[in-house]
């Protein structure tokens, strides 16, 4: 466990004090002001900090205020004279220090603060990475249900997560994760959707009204799943936005980067699919109504793309092949389903479909999947 202090004075004979009397029970690390401090918070871990009050330059307010943003994990705490105790207040106030305690501060009292300082950071610690291990857990279970329940649209979903880190590693954008889970998890709602409806919605073909609406809410499905999952939120609104027609009107900037590396990504994809090369389709998506963000698509022109396993084509039964596989039901003319999807076209079949066509018809063209 970490039990590393930094104390921070402007006196060398106040710090070398403070080394005698906690060197036994904490690893102890001075600096001489806040600058030093700032250079040793740069290169170490510290679970507690404890800085003077009054110092030259940087006081011990200002420090601590400076700790808290850019090492919020370290515990802060601040020793103050008499006379600045309207200053430990404010400082409690805007750096969030744990304990101010009164100079002079007897030794026993100080190991005691500091003692409680190192166990707050413990829990704080352990309480994070309970959270991780749910997070991961949950996320895992999620992309599993996914994979397994869909996989056609499982691959979309992890060509998209390739597509949105290639443009991130670009951006030099923190947090990464948000966005790659939101990538990752996009298409979750799918899963409740009927059979074929996904496929079809997310090739960009034309649905009739009720299928459109089932597909419209899938995004909204996946928010009620992932909202209630702890530190998914920003993920959960990034996805349920994912369809907003214009969306520079999002006022949250996470929210709103994720929404435009999601909508590029999947316009992509939805390209990819229908068979159009990789650079044709990029022409193409320069030109899309609502406009996709422009340079985000220039991030794409160097990006090694992983093309469907199969492409969609509509074809009319001469044209059928074995291998082939059903992306939707074959009917015949007056409403009879012949073949179901999913089905992959054996010569057995084809065989069948031709001499069904021949006595009552069948409905031309016929979706398939055809392997690349």
């Amino acid at each position: 466990m970490n039990r590393r202090i930094l104390c921070v004075d402007d006196e060398a004979n106040v710090l070398e004090g403070l080394q005698r009397s906690l060197f036994e029970h904490f690893e102890i690390d001075v600096a001489l002001g806040g600058e030093q401090a700032l250079e040793l918070l740069e290169q170490k871990s510290y679970a507690v900090i404890v800085s003077d009050m009054r110092m030259p330059g940087m006081d011990g307010s200002a420090l601590l205020r400076v700790v808290r943003e850019r090492w919020p994990d370290t515990v802060r705490i601040l020793l103050t004279g008499h006379a600045d105790v309207q200053s430990a207040i404010s400082a409690v106030n805007d750096a969030r220090v744990l304990r101010f305690l009164s100079k002079p501060c007897p030794g026993e009292m100080l190991i005691s603060a500091l003692e409680d300082a190192v166990e707050h950071y413990r829990l704080r610690h352990a309480e994070r990475e309970l959270l991780n291990d749910t997070l991961a857990g949950a996320t895992k279970l999620l992309v599993d249900v996914l994979a397994l329940a869909a996989p056609e649209v499982f691959s979309q979903a992890s060509r998209m997560r390739d597509c949105v880190l290639h443009m991130l590693a670009r951006l030099e954008q923190q947090d990464r994760w948000v966005y790659e889970m939101s990538a990752l998890l996009s298409l979750l709602g799918c899963v409740a959707l009927p059979r074929g409806i996904a496929e079809r919605g997310l090739g960009g073909e034309r649905l009739d009204v009720q299928e459109q609406h089932l597909f419209d809410d899938h995004p909204e499905t996946t928010y009620g799943v992932l909202v209630a999952i702890p530190r998914l939120e920003p993920v959960a609104r990034i996805v349920r936005a994912q369809n907003i027609a214009d969306a520079a009107t999002i006022d949250d900037p996470v929210v709103r980067l994720g929404v435009e590396l999601l909508q590029v990504a999947l316009a992509l994809d939805r390209r990819l699919v229908l068979g159009e090369a990789p650079d044709v389709a990029l022409r193409n998506l320069a030109r899309a109504k609502p406009p996709l963000r422009t340079d985000l698509l220039e991030l794409l022109q160097d990006f090694e793309i992983r093309a469907p396993a199969t492409t969609v084509r509509h074809l009319s039964l001469d044209q059928l092949r074995i291998g082939m596989v059903l992306a939707q039901n074959v009917t015949s003319k007056t409403g009879t389903t012949v073949l179901t999807e999913g089905r992959e076209l054996t010569l057995l079949l084809l065989e069948r479909m031709r001499k069904f066509a021949q006595r009552v018809g069948v409905v031309e063209p016929i979706r398939v999947r055809v392997p690349r």
